[in-house]
This record gives structure tokens, sequence and C-alpha cells, in this order.
């Protein structure tokens, strides 16, 4: 590129210096091309005022010898004698030198000559055609003034006879050298106007016109005469035809100087304009090499061979070379040899074909470390179309690789473990599944979750937790191979993908248990998280997988199922996916799927099974949903509640269940017989969380206008296990209402006693469980005497479930328990059987 500049610099300078030339040769010609010289020129006008005087004189002493009669010629002879010189000189004069090439105004200057040749010959016919003219001369005034007497004055005809008067006067004074053509023309006007006159008129017009005719004819016979005698020549031509050969040559002159300035003008505009472009191009240049200094690219300047011409200082930034060590030299040094020859090979070939290339590339710099550039070359051609250098321009990408590499990471890894996320791993599940498809081997993948994470991250708080997730995905990835992938999905779930196991099944699910095996001993072992000494146990799900039978999905999924029945088996421990499980697992997403159509149908009624006391005296009722399904009959509660518990269906449920329970209570007010009893309704965990539980349940009573005290909510010790501070709030602010509480259960949860006494309960509901074999388990005879002797010191109220024996009945009355609900007394039934039941007792 700076080449080109130079050049067109030195073709600038070649034009400027040619128009520089150009100017001082049209000055040249400015100044010769000179008007004619003034001295010369001064000196024929005194030739020509001497000539003129002269004839003057001339025609003056013809006309005194005309009018005198003169015999005396020596003045004449000595006029004759001047104009004779005046001729010469006019010939032969170094100041008429250039005249000769005048041919006009030789012809004039040569009638001179004849003239004066002839003057002696006419001296007898001027005497002679003198005395005709004076007598005419004499007679003129007298004729001219006895016309104008006749006609008024201011007349045309006055008007042109003075004009035609003065006009033959004036042939006479010029001795015939006037202008006869207007002497014609006036002569002629005035015979016209003649012709309209009286004949008293015209005859003395004709007169004057006859002496006025005689006048100028002889006055035109006269110039050959007089020229003959008095050298009378037409000095006024042949100074005209000076002045007409003047003229033309100053004109001449003129034009060529005002020619010769503009075309001065002209180059010496084109030479400003040149040293304008050159400033211009100065300042380009100055701009461009500021640019090209500044830059925070590296550029690259080669000539056609490949040698560097130009370098930047961010190419020595960049590279570590000096511009003297680089400068003459190939690129080809820079090369860090990661590109193959084939690379360069169609790198050239686009340059070739394209004139440009542009992609990534690594070079070497001088401290040999490499490092990657975004590289672009473009061909610089000349005017024909032939390529005269190379520009490489390239930016070193080394932060922006880091950061895509960073951005990458945070794509495919998780930030707090480094392991894969869920993205990498599906890739390279697809990418394992493909691999077992051609080699034939099976893979496994295992679902890991820890064991009770939650209750770490919500004691010793978020950061105790992340350290465990980290040393968690320490120890796994100690478990595995190098070939095999540990990813972490989110949460505390981790998901170990082993590839290369045994063609065969067993084999392969050998090798999975054994990893996993391993795996669960070194979760097992203590950790140290900052200060605190903790334990922590996994649940994993296995699952194999071969060739393309199972999608990604599907395989996700068996692993995930196979974890929870781990989890279900008392977790720390390892269970495979068994199809009976998937089998499961469809069948209770059908059933999910019913039971949102059965809160949308109503498909939902309640049961009631009677409470009774020792007499077997009705105290109320509890409340129990059953589903009746239109196609598979009566559900058990056993079936959907835990599905409408996880799916979040049991809220609307138990919005259902307590309206229906509070309108049946408004119903029993009504009768003498009900209007004492007590209602129980069943309340899950998740309604007593809640935000507007309490306002629901206040809604339901006062809507219905029934004695809240004869609603009895049976929260299970499920409730107790969560958020135990906002529960007891929440039945505190019921309890406040008048609603009352038995505890749902008692016996099965672990509840803590601490808390047991804080709860505003009313009653303690003894669980079928310990119930169902009291008459011959000592161990439940002893948790049912303990419950009962508990509540008791408590102040509770004590009901016992699941009562289906005499036996069972007199042991917990004997042990201090006086109300009963189970089989013995009725079984749970519609409101109408149950109604008829009360009625029947």
């Amino acid at each position: 590129m700076r080449m080109f500049r130079k050049f067109e610099q030195f073709s600038d300078l070649h034009r400027m210096g040619a128009a520089i030339f150009s100017a001082i040769l049209l000055v040249v010609f400015f100044v010769i091309t000179q008007p004619i010289n003034q001295q010369r020129h001064n000196t024929l006008m005194s030739y020509f005022s001497q000539l003129q005087s002269d004839q003057a004189n001339l025609v003056e002493t013809v006309l005194e010898l005309n009018f005198s009669l003169s015999n005396n010629y020596d003045k004449v002879n000595a006029i004759f004698e001047h104009i004779r010189e005046a001729a010469r000189l006019l010939r032969e004069g170094n100041a008429s030198g250039y005249l000769n090439k005048d041919t006009k105004f030789q012809e004039k200057l040569q009638l001179l000559e004849k003239r004066l040749e002839i003057q002696s010959e006419a001296l007898e016919q001027f005497k002679s055609s003198n005395a005709v003219l004076k007598n005419s001369l004499i007679y003129l005034p007298n004729a001219r003034d006895e016309v104008e007497r006749a006609f008024p004055t201011g007349t045309v005809l006055h008007e042109q006879l003075d004009d035609l008067v003065e006009k033959v006067i004036l042939i006479r004074i010029k001795g015939g050298l006037g202008d006869q053509a207007e002497f014609n023309t006036a002569f002629a006007n005035v015979q016209t106007v003649s012709l309209h006159l009286p004949a008293k008129f015209r005859e003395k017009l004709d007169e004057l016109l006859n002496h006025i005719r005689n006048i100028n004819r002889i006055s035109m016979e006269m110039p050959g005469l007089v020229s003959q005698l008095s050298s009378n020549i037409e000095s006024a031509d042949l100074a005209e035809a000076y002045r007409i050969y003047y003229d033309n040559q100053q004109q001449r002159a003129a034009t060529y100087r005002v020619f010769l300035l503009l075309a001065t003008l002209i180059l010496l505009t084109y030479v400003f304009q040149v040293v304008m472009r050159q400033r211009h191009q100065a300042n380009q240049l100055k701009l461009a090499a500021s640019v090209f200094d500044s830059a925070s690219d590296g550029i690259t300047i080669t000539d056609t061979q490949g040698s560097i011409l130009q370098v930047n200082p961010a190419f020595v930034a960049v590279t570590g070379y000096t511009r003297e060590e680089i400068l003459g030299k190939n690129p080809r040094m820079l090369q860090s040899g990661r590109q193959t020859p084939e690379f360069y090979e169609k790198m050239w070939r686009s340059i070739k074909d394209t004139g440009h290339w542009q992609g990534e590339i690594w070079n070497r710099r001088k401290n040999g470390a490499e490092y990657p550039e975004w590289l672009t070359i473009t061909a610089v051609k000349d005017d024909h179309g032939l390529i005269t250098n190379y520009v490489g321009t390239f930016r070193d990408i080394t932060l922006s690789k880091a950061a895509e590499d960073e951005i990458k990471h945070l794509a495919f890894y998780d930030t707090l473990s480094g392991l894969p996320n869920r993205r990498l791993l599906l890739d390279r599940l697809h990418h394992a599944l493909a691999s077992s498809a051609r080699s034939g081997r099976e893979g496994a993948l295992l679902f890991i979750d820890l064991d009770n994470f939650k209750t770490i991250n919500d004691t010793l708080g978020h950061y105790i937790g992340d350290l465990l997730l980290q040393q968690v995905s320490h120890r796994i990835e100690s478990c595995v191979r190098e070939g095999d992938t540990v990813a972490r999905l989110g949460g505390d779930e981790f998901v170990v993908m082993l590839e290369d196991l045994s063609e065969h099944s067993f084999e392969a699910a050998a090798q999975t248990k054994l990893v996993a095996e391993k795996i669960l001993v070194s979760l097992n072992s203590p950790y140290k998280l900052a200060e605190h000494d903790c334990r922590n146990t996994p649940s994993i799900g296995a699952t194999l997988f071969s060739n393309h039978q199972q999608s990604v999905d599907v395989l996700m999924r068996q692993a995930d199922i196979a974890m929870y029945q781990a989890k279900k088996a008392g977790r720390n421990t390892l269970r495979f996916f068994d199809q009976k499980m998937q089998a499961s697992i469809n069948e209770r997403a059908v059933l999910e799927r019913e039971l949102n159509l059965a809160v949308e149908n109503k498909q939902f009624q309640l049961y009631y099974q009677i409470q009774v006391d020792s007499d077997r005296k009705s105290l109320g009722a509890e409340a129990l949903i059953r589903w009746i399904h239109p196609e598979r009959g009566m559900v058990s509660p056993a079936a959907f509640i835990p599905l409408a518990e996880e799916s979040g269906l049991i809220l609307p449920i138990g919005q259902m269940v307590l309206d229906t329970a509070c309108a049946q209570l408004k119903a029993w007010q009504e009768s003498e017989l009900t209007e004492k009893l007590t209602l129980s309704v069943n309340v899950s965990a998740k309604q007593f969380q809640e935000a507007a539980f309490v306002d629901k349940v206040r809604a339901a009573v006062e809507f219905n206008q029934i004695n809240p005290m004869l609603l009895k909510i049976e929260p299970t010790e499920s409730v107790l296990l969560e958020n135990i501070e906002d529960t007891i709030v929440t039945m505190n602010k019921l309890k406040a209402l008048g609603v009352r509480f038995a505890l749902d259960d008692f016996g099965t949860g672990f509840s803590s006693l601490q808390y047991l006494k804080r709860l505003p309960l009313d009653q303690l509901k003894i669980d079928q469980s310990f119930v169902r074999d009291i008459s011959t388990d000592s161990s439940d005879k002893a948790i049912v005497s303990t419950i009962i002797g508990m509540a008791q010191r408590l102040g509770l109220d004590v009901i016992a479930e699941g009562v289906e024996t005499e036996e069972q009945r007199q042991f917990l009355q004997l042990s201090g328990c006086n109300k009963y609900q189970g089989y013995l007394f009725g079984k749970p039934m519609p409101i109408e059987q149950f109604e008829a039941q009360l009625k029947s007792c």
C-alpha cells in the first residue's frame, strides 16, 4: 500500500513538473507575443502626420493657385519634394520594415509614387480646370441664397440642399477626395424633391444643381490633376490601412496574450490542484499512518513473494518481534505447526480465487508461546488486476477464546461441582447409546440422591450444604473410571454413566453393582465440613442400557424410579430398575389423570364411621372420603390419598371434605337426635401449610352457622415434622375460633413430646396398628397403656380407632380409654345409612 502511495506521489510530481514547465513556456510566449513596438508606431505616425500636413499644404497651395490663378509654383515644387522624401521613408525606413508584408499599405504607397511621377504633366490641365471651377464657386453662394430665399427655412429641401452644398464644398476642399457616394446620395435626394416642386422653383433649383454638378464634376476631375500637382494622395486611406494593420496586430497580440493568460491560469490551477491533492494525500497518508500505528489489530504488509515490508506496533506487541527482526522475513516463521500443509494450501487457494481469506489460526510468539488469532488476508491489486502486495490483519483472541471456553463450561458444566450438567450428560448419553450399538457392550446409569440433604441445608446452612455437594462430587469421581461420566443434575442429585461394560447383561449388572457399592462406601464415610463433622448416605437407582433399545428419556426415568425404590427400601442402598416398577408408575400416571377428572366431576363422597363411649352411646363420627369411580367402582383412600398429596390435588379435595362436613353439621343441628354430635375431618400437612387455611375454616363455619366446637380437626403426626412453629400458630388461631383438635395416628410418627405439650390439642387418637394386637401382643399393650397414661397426665381425652373385638374394647376400658371407633360399632357408610344406624341405636 505504501508503495502505491509512493508511485502516486511520483506521478503527481512529474505531472506538476510538466505543468510548471508548460507554464514557463507560456510565460515566454506571452512575453514574445508583444504588439507593434511603440517607438516604431510613433515614428510611423509622425510620417503620416507630416504627410497629411504636406498634403494639406499642397491642397492649400493648389487651392490658392486655383482661386488666385497664380503662376508661382515654387511652393508646390517644395511640397512635392518633401512628399517624395516621406514616401521614400515609408518604403525604405527602419520603422516601416514590417509594413512591407501588408499588401494594402503597399498599394497605397505605390499610388503616391505614381502621382509624384506624373504631377508635372498635369499643371496646364489644372490651370484650365481651375479657371472653370473658380467661376462656379464664385456663382454658387449667390445661387444657393436665391434658392433658400424661395423656400422657407427648416424644410426638408432646405436641409437636404445645405447638406449637398456642404458635401460639394467638402469635396472641393479635399480636392475631390471626399466621399462621392454620400454626395451622390445627397444629390439624388435633392433631385427627387425637386420633381415635386412648381416649375418656377424648379428652374432656380436646376441652375443651382448645375453649378453644384460642375463643381463636383471638376472636383472629381481635379483629383488627378491636383494629385499630380500637389501630391494630394489618399492619405486618409493610407493612414487607415496602417491603422487597420496596427489594430489587427494589436488585437491579435491581445488575443494571443489572453489565450496565453488563460492557458497559464489553467496550468496554474492544475498545479494548485496537484499541490492540494498532494497535501490531501499527505494528510491521508498521515491519517493512514496514524491508523496503521495506532490500530489495536496487528497489520502485516508483504510483497508477492511473501517478504514482510511493514508491520505496525500492534504486531510487535502481539508477536514479540521487533520491526528490525521481522522486516524482510516470511510470515512462515510465526507458524505454530498446529495447521497442516493442506490447511495453508486451501487458504492460499481462497486468496487466489477470491482475493480474500479469514479464519482462526494458531501462531507462535517470539518467546515460543502459542496463541490463537483471527487472521484476515487481502490481496492488493493494481489497475491491471495484478497482485502487488498482501495485507494481513490479525487479532489475538486468547481472551475471547478463554471467554468462549468459559461460556461453554457454564453451558455444559455445573458451576458448584465442576461436573457435567444435564445438557452435557444427555449429549454423552446419546453418544454412549450409539457406541453401544456399534460395540455390542452394555452401559449403565446410576441415579444418586443424597438422603436427608435438606435437613443439613436447613440446620447448618447452604454454605455447608455446598461443601457437602463438592466433596460428594470428588468422592463419586474417585469411584469411577476415567472414561465414565459423573454429572450433577441439580440440588443433591447426581448421575453416573458407565460405558464399555460386559456384553452380557448379568456381568454388566455385577460391574454396575460393584461401582455402586464403592460409591455407597465412599459416601458413607464422615465428612469434615468447615467446623462440622457430618455423615450422609445416598440412595442409588441403576438401570442398564444397550444399543437403542431405550430412549434417553426412558433411561433417565428408569434410573429415577429405581432410586425412589431405594428410598422406599430404607435409603442408603442400591436398587436396579424392575419392569414391574415401570408398570406401577404407568398405572400411577393413569390414576393421576383420572384423579384430576374426579375432582372436576365431583366423584368423591363422604362416608361416616360412628364414635361411641363405653356405654356405646353415639358421640359423633369421623368423615372419611371415598372415590366412587365410574369404572373402577370404590377406590380405596390408601390408593389415591398419597397421590393426591404429591400432586397437590389434596387441597381441593380437602376443601370439599371441610365444606361437606360443615354442611352436615348444619343439617344435624336441625334434629334433636344429632344436634350434639361431633364430626371429625382429616387435614393434610399441605392444607395446614396454606396461608389461607384459617380463613377457609372460618368461612366454612360462618357460612353454615354451625357450632365450631362440634367440628374436630384431625391432623396427623406428619404435620408436626415440618414448620412446627407455623403449625402451632395456625392451630392456636383455629382454637380461638372454637374448633377442636384430635392428633390422629398418634405413636406412629416421630413427634417430639417437647412440642406435644405446646400444641392446643383436645384429644389423642390411638392408631389402629397398636389396637389390632393388644389382646395377644404385650408390647402393644404396653404402648397403648403408656399413651393412655400420658394423655391423662396431659389432661387430654383419648379415643382408640380400629376397635373390632370385644376383647380389645375391654382392655382399652380397663386401661382408662372410654371412647372408641371401629368395626365393632360400625363400618364407614354413606350418610343415609349412618343416620339410620343412629335411629336404631
